[in-house]
């Protein structure tokens, strides 16, 4: 169990908790493609992503994106960031051929990104049929607009925690008792923790750009 849940539950952290993860909401990812494109053209592309079968977890009527402790962001995240990422005439392309991607069953996360690649992407992938883990599925989501768009979340999701770095909030939390300030303390184990697993997202985010890259020289 993560460090949200157990101090909502039980009032207590965990550190370096390995369960831990960190929330990104679909309404974060929205306000953000707004901001770059047009609120019309978000609508459309959340839309598309939404006909294709996808969606976040839910909580209180609010969808949300996980990023687990080691910084890995959810598939479902990257598949939306890859359709808002998509030029006009791929992602027409996509639409025009969404209904015919979804199958009867439940949605299969592996061979419906690989059927999204392979009708999105200029490029040919000759082992593309021969994927069968995720994490390497989730490598050929990874474009450099993917990549720009992840370090934008961080950063929009890091602004939510106000104008205190992450190691400030390390400091304050080494000065804290955890028996005579007890509430303060929880709290900034999960803070920490929460900007520790974004810290890691963008390190992946940059790392896997740069790899891209260097790859297309």
């Amino acid at each position: 169990m993560g460090n949200a849940a157990l101090l909502h539950r039980y009032g207590f952290t965990e550190m370096d908790n390995s369960y831990d993860i960190v929330n990104i909401d679909l309404a974060l990812v929205t306000k953000w493609c707004s901001s770059k494109y047009s609120r019309r053209y978000a609508r459309a592309r959340v839309s598309l992503w939404h006909n294709l079968g996808y969606s976040g977890c839910t909580s209180q009527d609010a969808d949300y994106f996980e990023i687990s402790y080691d910084g890995e962001p959810q598939l479902e995240l990257l598949i939306l960031l890859y359709i808002i990422s998509l030029k006009s005439d791929a992602y027409d392309k996509l639409a025009s051929v969404a209904h015919d991607l979804i199958g009867d069953d439940e949605v299969d996360s592996i061979s419906s990104v690989l059927k999204v690649v392979r009708v999105t992407s200029s490029n040919q992938h000759p082992d593309i049929s021969g994927l069968e883990k995720l994490p390497d599925v989730k490598k050929l989501l990874l474009n450099e607009s993917v990549c720009s768009a992840l370090v934008s979340l961080v950063d929009m999701r890091e602004s939510l925690y106000g104008s205190n770095t992450l190691e400030d909030d390390r400091q304050k939390l080494q000065a804290c008792s955890s028996v005579n300030e007890r509430n303060l303390y929880h709290s900034l184990v999960l803070r920490v923790s929460e900007r520790t697993i974004l810290h890691k997202l963008k390190k992946h985010a940059s790392s896997w750009s740069k790899t891209k890259k260097r790859k297309q020289l």
